[in-house]
């Protein structure tokens, strides 16, 4: 067997102890919505109130990633275990189509994608998480494998697993397009002529335009309205909050370590347009796509929107690798990435806590957390917290039990669960709660969840 080939088994195990040591983990950050409150809604009522979501669980999406989890569940039974393996089908599909890419790519050694992969965080933080970003991510990757190697099947597959897992999956169907159109031309002469060519992306389209008007004829939106929960978050900014975006989300594209791939994409950029495929037209158009799609609103810079335009960007990154034959630079670059896992910002400055590895003791610190309020009789409705702590159990433990803690913003209570995991405290808010005496505290590397006692406030 060859070096890259025992290479590669090697990574794909190291990624299958990683789901392994996992698998307990409660859902977190936004799978909680995606694959505890989407599934279990059809869980309970199956689809006798229809394919679309109740007002405060839906965002827009389509619901296959729910009812895709839901049937799993109803077959083999629902637990945490269970719902995490699910996941490791898509994590193997990832690393072999990066192994593919890299063939095609005549990228060497043919693993540098994947260790490249599994060194970024925003891949490493989110491949311990039940998350539709992962079989997205791998949709993409077939999709563009079958557009390079003009495999139609691979572009359709890969098509429809994008346009059925979300709005985004649907978006990013156009700069696959875009890109498919500039490889092989432009004109309209040429596009003439191939017009049969792009009939491998027109089931996902199909696909895409009947969900979104059925949602419109349905709810009367497609993206967001007034009564969502996420109504601000598809809110237009002010001209004069257009700055602050355009820096978030220069900040979230080279966060955690990314600054170093794309800092070689630009170092080299010059040669990238003569590379083989001209991956850098693709990175343009993800990144504009993104831009538009994110800039212009008060609530969407959120990291894990970034993954597909991170991959194609280790993708240009493997490929000057390659040709540059600098075996220091190649691991100043994976060091890098890897330690990008160890970045954790000071407590006021909010993190895509999903995004990175760094989140990892989180689930075994309020494991301890929970068993020192069982074992103290401390009700659950007695304390307040913030996301994504505030949910309920069956939802983020996928148990029976309706308990959950409450919202700080919206209840009074006698103690307050906070840690620098939350985001959503202010800063006036955490000095206020730090001020309180502490019942209890855990931590772990750099992550510490504290119970205070919060009715020391209504005493002063």
């Amino acid at each position: 067997m060859k070096r890259d080939t025992l290479v590669l088994l090697f990574i794909l195990v190291i990624q299958t102890i990683l789901v392994w040591i996992n698998q307990s983990n409660f859902l977190f950050w936004d799978t909680i919505q995606f694959a505890g409150k989407h599934p279990n809604h059809f869980y309970a009522n199956g689809l006798d109130q229809g394919l679309l979501f109740p007002l405060d669980l839906d965002s827009g999406h389509p619901p296959s990633f729910g009812i895709f989890l839901c049937s799993v569940w109803k077959l083999f039974g629902k637990t945490l275990e269970l719902t995490h393996w699910v996941m490791w089908p898509f994590l193997i599909g990832i690393h072999i189509s990066l192994f593919r890419l890299s063939e095609y790519l005549l990228i060497k050694p043919k693993w540098t994608l994947n260790a490249l992969a599994m060194c970024c965080p925003f891949y490493l933080g989110h491949s311990i998480l039940v998350s539709p970003d992962i079989p997205l991510l791998f949709g993409f990757l077939l999709c563009l494998f079958g557009i390079l190697k003009q495999k139609k099947w691979c572009i359709t597959i890969g098509a429809l697993l994008m346009a059925v897992l979300s709005l985004r999956g649907m978006s990013l169907l156009l700069p696959l397009v875009l890109y498919y159109s500039k490889i092989h031309g432009f004109s309209m002469k040429r596009l003439l002529a191939n017009w049969k060519s792009y009939l491998a992306f027109f089931p996902a389209v199909l696909i895409a335009s009947t969900f979104l008007m059925y949602h419109l004829n349905a709810k009367g939106w497609v993206v967001g309205n007034d009564d969502s929960p996420w109504a601000s978050s598809f809110e237009l900014i002010e001209p004069k909050e257009l700055f602050k975006n355009i820096f978030s989300f220069y900040h979230r594209l080279v966060d955690h370590g990314m600054f170093l791939v794309y800092g070689l994409v630009i170092w080299k950029l010059r040669f990238l347009f003569i590379l083989r495929s001209r991956l850098i037209w693709l990175l343009i158009f993800v990144v504009v796509l993104l831009a538009l799609m994110i800039v212009p609103f008060s609530g969407l810079l959120n990291h894990r929107y970034f993954l597909p335009a991170h991959f194609v960007a280790l993708l240009l990154a493997g490929q000057l690798l390659s040709t540059l034959k600098k075996p220091l630079i190649t691991s100043l670059i994976m060091i890098g990435l890897f330690l990008g896992n160890f970045l954790v910002y000071p407590e006021k400055i909010s993190q895509g806590w999903d995004s990175t590895y760094a989140h990892q003791p989180v689930y075994g610190l309020m494991s301890q957390m929970e068993q020192f309020i069982d074992k103290h009789d401390i009700r659950k409705a007695e304390i307040c917290t913030a996301f994504p702590f505030r949910s309920k159990e069956q939802d983020m433990y996928l148990n029976d039990s309706a308990d959950r803690m409450e919202d700080f913003h919206s209840s009074e209570c006698r103690y307050v669960l906070y840690s620098n995991i939350n985001n959503d405290f202010s800063d006036t808010e955490i000095d206020k709660i730090k001020s309180c005496k502490i019942v209890h505290q855990v931590a772990n590397r750099q992550i510490q969840i504290s119970l205070y006692n919060y009715a020391e406030v209504k005493t002063r």
